[in-house]
């Protein structure tokens, strides 16, 4: 299985809100329930929402795992969804790719193999 889903994690970044930060990214999940690839987006996000529902979007729901090394997973039985984090604070889950703040959506693969070549943390 090598699908690229979104999560997040909570950081001990504290936001100017007075909020903690969550960590946002893209991650490919293991059969040991853990992250075996993982591409950071945005570190410093306050406040989740959730776009999935508007009346076009119907029938459609997202769901969320807790993995075993901390991340929590958000998945689809039915389309892909995306992040959109226009401003870095505020991430928003999408159904619609044109919204996504991460453009390079097909590229993961490459970034992540780039990442981990710098010594980047996954």
């Amino acid at each position: 299985m090598n699908k690229w889903e979104p999560y997040f994690r909570p950081t001990t970044k504290k936001h100017d809100s007075g909020f903690r930060c969550f960590e946002c990214g893209y991650l490919v999940m293991g059969n040991n329930r853990k992250a075996v690839k993982k591409v950071v987006i945005a570190r410093g996000v306050d406040h989740i929402s959730n776009w999935l529902f508007s009346p076009l979007d119907e029938g459609t729901q997202f769901d969320m795992d807790l993995l075993c090394d901390g991340n929590i997973r958000i998945y689809s039985f039915g389309r892909p969804i995306f992040w959109s984090i226009p401003g870095f604070s505020d991430a928003k889950i999408t159904l619609h790719k044109e919204e996504a703040f991460w453009q390079e959506y097909d590229e993961m693969d490459v970034i992540w193999e780039k990442q981990n070549q710098k010594g980047v943390e996954k």
